[in-house]
């Protein structure tokens, strides 16, 4: 057993990723039919604590899954809670094919491509087309359409089929933690970010376990100053995923709004280097040179990774970052199309980043509307707003600046986690 494209024994895997077992199986299919091998691993010594086989069909398939995880957890005399019972048990989609679309279409909606994207929201639909109406297919349409909302394109559009997708889920269950972690990204776009977390927590408390949740829910504490609550979320999440690129972004994203630049450089990297397409982390690991003094070395990263004209708004940001750099104001100018201030008047973060960029640049009144819209939409981190960013240096000594500060001083402050 290796990692893929690695020949790592099977103790570097494990502590790589920090676990103490390893299951190890196989699939065989034949028309309908399947044979199933699977043994437990006791990575400390080498040495095998169980094995079976399993015969059956494609539609046995989830009482297999619940046969082998009862089995390990007997084995290791586990005591399992009534919700990890529950979890073993439960079956939100319940038709193999179906299942297997849903499972999927996530990867591909989260690789920020717009072709993969559409791939993802085409399985989804042929998984609705299997089982019909289903509560966490539907939720999984209201996040794909998100995703252009999140790509920059064509808002209002997006955020109407999205909230129809994740009103079917909601109608077919209240409670879906699926459903309420859109409605929290929705309600971040909606610029109420107090609500936003309100929804993204009760998506975390449905689905405690849940890795992507708890990344969009350190993020959203991050973003508003509630470190040690987005680091505790992250801490968790990687002992959950801890091979997921988003486990080291969003580390490197409470580094970066906690005002560690040095410490959010190599996560950050990191989750660019696991993923070099993704148009998201090109942006960050160009911000994150930009901060730590490598400016030359981040130009020179944008001019070979990130085409022009951009088609989403984390490239066009990206080339923003090179404008900057490069101080070429007539790019930066051309580059301020309506659809893409548009873009980033609807977005906390980069309504934030914008201020910063044109602080950096000495012009002091758009970074103030920049920075404005930013806490507006509910971006209250005081401590890197009032006194650690470097690149609001600029506007720091604005009397506009000064009174801004004593109303995110007072909301920061006054946040309850």
């Amino acid at each position: 057993m290796t990692f893929k494209g690695t020949k790592s024994t099977i103790k570097e895997i494990t502590d790589k990723v920090n676990v103490r077992y390893v299951l190890e199986g196989s699939v065989r299919k034949a028309g309908n039919n399947l044979r199933i091998t699977a043994q437990l691993i006791d990575a400390k010594t080498d040495t095998h604590l169980w094995a079976e086989k399993y015969s059956g069909t494609l539609d046995d398939i989830f009482d297999i899954q619940e046969k082998v995880s009862s089995s390990i957890a007997d084995e290791l005399k586990i005591k399992l809670s009534f919700s990890e019972e529950k979890k073993i048990h439960e079956r939100p989609i319940d038709n193999v094919f179906a299942y297997d679309c849903y499972k999927r279409a996530y990867p591909e909606m989260m690789s920020m491509s717009l072709e993969r994207l559409e791939n993802g929201l085409n399985l989804l639909q042929k998984g609705l087309d299997i089982v019909g109406e289903n509560a966490v297919i539907n939720a999984g349409m209201a996040f794909g359409y998100f995703q252009y909302v999140n790509l920059g394109i064509e808002h209002e559009k997006n955020i109407e089929k999205a909230e129809e997708f994740v009103q079917k889920a909601l109608d077919l269950d209240p409670e879906l933690a699926e459903a309420h972690f859109v409605i929290g990204l929705l309600t971040v776009v909606k610029g109420d970010m107090v609500k936003a977390i309100n929804h993204l927590a009760r998506a975390h408390i449905g689905k405690p376990e849940d890795p992507e949740i708890m990344v969009w829910l350190a993020l959203g504490y991050s973003c508003i100053g509630q470190f040690e609550a987005g680091r505790s979320l992250i801490n968790r999440c990687v002992k959950v995923d801890p091979i997921n690129p988003l486990s080291d972004a969003v580390s490197g994203w409470n580094y970066f709004f906690g005002g560690k630049f040095n410490l959010a450089l190599n996560p950050l990297l990191t989750a660019y280097s696991l993923t070099p397409d993704n148009v998201m982390h090109k942006f960050w690991k160009s911000l994150i040179l930009f901060y730590n003094g490598r400016a030359d070395e981040a130009y020179e990263f944008i001019c070979k990774s990130v085409e022009e004209p951009a088609t989403n708004i984390w490239s066009q940001g990206t080339l923003f970052i090179k404008y900057v750099i490069a101080r070429e104001i007539d790019k930066l100018t051309s580059l301020m199309t309506p659809d893409f201030v548009k873009s980033i008047q609807m977005d906390l973060q980069y309504s934030y980043h914008f201020a910063t960029f044109y602080s950096f640049l000495g012009e002091e009144e758009k970074s103030l509307e920049f920075l404005e819209n930013a806490v507006n939409r509910g971006f209250i981190n005081y401590p890197l707003i009032a006194e650690i960013d470097p690149l609001l240096e600029n506007i720091r000594g604005e009397e506009r600046f000064k009174k801004l500060m004593e109303r995110v001083k007072y909301e920061w402050e006054n946040f309850e986690v």
